[in-house]
């Protein structure tokens, strides 16, 4: 189930042409405690894993801001996301519409770089592999020919 919020984020995201996926699933480092983030930008598998996560319940007192609990759990997920290698975008309410249209816009700036950097390397790499096969003289049976 979405939030109002979450469905501004979407909104947002859309009118960006930044594609997205929604509740995405992760494992921590452990890889037995799974948790979800709201969007995720691009595709996590290629290029930077950046993640969206809309804070509503600040301002509605959600269950986020009831007892230290659910603070702790968040403080958890984003401490793990963060060795996993993820970059976490935390937006409230006010900031949706705010500061995360050009903050987003950049980030995925940032994030279609790096996959281009991935495919260069990845090229690079395949190029010097093709090449060193082909560097040198044939080889040669080392047996030799009986007359």
């Amino acid at each position: 189930m979405s939030s109002t919020l979450e469905r501004e984020m979407e909104i947002v995201l859309k009118s960006l042409k930044i594609p997205f996926q929604r509740e995405y699933r992760f494992r921590g480092i452990s890889g037995t405690r799974r948790w979800r983030f709201d969007f995720v930008l691009g595709d996590p598998d290629v290029g930077l894993k950046v993640a969206i996560e809309v804070e509503g319940g600040i301002w509605i007192n959600g269950r986020h801001t009831h007892g230290g609990h659910w603070f702790a759990r968040d403080c958890e997920k984003y401490t793990e996301a963060a060795i996993c290698s993820w970059t976490v975008l935390r937006y409230c309410a006010h900031h949706i519409t705010t500061i995360a249209p050009a903050q987003l816009e950049l980030m995925w700036q940032i994030y279609q770089e790096s996959v281009l950097r991935e495919q260069k390397a990845q090229e690079k790499t395949e190029q010097e592999q093709a090449s060193s096969g082909q560097v040198g003289k044939p080889r040669r049976s080392a047996k030799k020919k009986i007359k």
